[in-house]
């Protein structure tokens, strides 16, 4: 029973991971585009320097995001979600998409959002492609949680089903002995 749980904790977990990873919306920049995201948390945008959207290749300069500005809106209240500066991750998914991070921010109700961008400078800017993908530890902290609990209650419920065999057993063998003690009066 302990192997059971342990094998479905480790299942989950890599479930929830891989859904993470395929989270990932790609947006050809400068424009507008509407994204829905199916749960609070933190999401990160990155620059993503070298990539590959609707089969066409992609690549600029590393700089080439700090000529957009970058706004994410929520579509049913039209406010602004506050974007802030993020660590410069870098991340490389098989060579196809290289990128850091450059912002992130949080949503706190499912929905869809607004991505907008323009470029500072004028139009004569380069189409930039960004991603944005929940943060994984925003999204896998409740999952952890979840599948922990699972675990000790597995756990738990193995623990149970020894003790009450083993004292099963134990009274059983008593009264075995008990029997055959008084056969022999």
């Amino acid at each position: 029973m302990f192997v059971v749980g342990l094998t479905g904790h480790i299942i989950y977990a890599f479930i929830v991971i891989s859904g993470v990873i395929s989270n990932v919306h790609r947006l050809k920049m400068p424009g507008e585009d509407t994204l829905y995201f199916d749960t609070p948390g933190i999401y990160r945008v990155f620059h993503e320097y070298v990539s590959q959207i609707d089969g066409e290749k992609h690549r600029a300069n590393k700089d080439d995001y700090q000529q957009l500005e970058i706004a994410v809106f929520s579509e049913i209240t039209k406010k602004q979600i506050p974007l802030l500066q993020d660590s410069r991750e870098d991340y490389n998914y098989n060579d196809r998409y290289i990128g850091f991070s450059i912002y992130k921010f949080q949503i706190s109700e499912v929905g869809h959002y607004i991505i907008k961008t323009e470029h500072k400078g004028g139009s004569d800017a380069p189409t930039i492609v960004i991603s944005i993908k929940p943060s994984l530890s925003s999204q896998i902290g409740r999952p952890i949680l979840l599948s922990s609990l699972y675990s000790i209650i597995i756990i738990t419920l193995t623990a149970t089903i020894f003790l009450i065999t083993f004292i099963r057993r134990r009274k059983a063998r008593e009264y075995q002995r008990t029997n055959s003690d008084s056969h022999l009066l």
